[in-house]
């Protein structure tokens, strides 16, 4: 653990009291700090890219619908649990539906386009 339970409670009272401008803090704790372990995890290259292996197309597809709707879904899902943890977060709520209206723009155009692969990725992301 890289905070103590002491530090951990400074930054908890440091957050509070300046919620309005929270990311510019995030900021100077982890300059200051170091890395931290009370940071969300969020969509990494590595788990990007086993993301696009899963669904792309051919070896060097990394735009198709296919794969842009299998990120979104990947970063949905890890939003949605933060949002489980932190209720009061409207500016995340507003971009995860966002990111909801997105992915079914890209559902709606591939099942135009494509009605087999629309199929075949809703059975693999289990939407």
């Amino acid at each position: 653990m890289l905070f103590s339970k002491k530090k951990k409670q400074i930054l908890k009272v440091i957050l509070k009291i300046h919620s309005h401008k929270a990311t510019l803090w995030w900021f100077y704790i982890l300059a200051f700090f170091g890395k931290c372990d009370i940071l969300p995890a969020m969509l990494t290259t590595k788990k990007k890219e086993v993301i696009i292996q899963r669904s792309q197309r051919h070896a060097t597809d990394t735009g198709s619908p296919n794969v842009q709707v299998s990120i979104l879904s990947q970063r949905i899902n890890e939003l949605a649990a933060h949002l489980k943890e932190n209720k009061k977060d409207n500016h995340s709520r507003r971009g995860l539906l966002k990111m909801v209206a997105d992915r079914h723009t890209h559902l709606k155009y591939l099942k135009k386009k494509d009605e087999k692969a629309y199929n075949a990725l809703i059975k693999q992301l289990g939407l």
